[in-house]
């Protein structure tokens, strides 16, 4: 009978949600598969037929023990994936190339990715903090001085002599001029 090991992680030591279907699945057709987690010395992964790394979450956590185990599973057994593609996942460089982004630059030399955390974003980028500000700065300023608004195109009331510019702002929002005023809109 074929035996197959799914690797598994200290946290579902029985497999993945659902998983009790896959070990019934394959029974159904004569394969004997059981989990068993990735990092437990008393697993015998050389008397399998194949190994599967099913739900091995933790990987990224311990990446360097788990690509060791990889490769020593991989020398004994045959391990669905393998140590090289497992390596190759977790370094994520890869979402760069396969969405077809360039991998260098633009003198052919390859692009660095920095190991670690990404450095924050700068202010002002588009959907930070600082591009709202600057957005609403914009449209405060078309409003004052009768620059052309960027979110509507039009130009803004101007304020009338002898009246508030709040009084004006509220006349604008509100689409009606002020009849007390010799200003007009533009």
């Amino acid at each position: 009978m074929t035996t197959v090991l799914l690797a598994t992680y200290d946290l579902m030591p029985d497999g993945e949600p659902g998983g009790d279907l896959l070990v019934e699945a394959f029974a159904e057709r004569g394969v004997d598969a059981r989990w068993a987690r990735w990092d437990d010395p008393s697993v015998d992964w050389a008397g399998a037929d194949l190994v599967a790394a099913r739900s091995v979450w933790d990987y990224h956590r311990r990446l360097p023990e788990f690509l060791a185990w990889a490769s020593r599973v991989e020398a004994t057994t045959p391990l669905l994936n393998g140590a090289e593609v497992f390596g190759w996942n977790a370094d994520k460089i890869y979402l760069a190339e396969t969405r077809g982004r360039r991998a260098h630059g633009p003198d052919g030399a390859p692009r660095r990715h920095r190991a670690g955390p990404r450095p924050a974003r700068r202010p002002g980028a588009v959907g930070e903090r600082g591009d709202q500000a600057a957005h609403r700065r914009r449209r405060q300023r078309a409003r004052r001085g009768g620059e052309p608004s960027p979110t509507t195109g039009s130009r803004a009331w101007p304020v009338g002599p002898g009246s508030s510019s709040r009084s004006w702002r509220r006349c604008a929002r509100s689409g009606s001029p002020r009849s007390t005023s010799s200003a007009a809109p533009r």
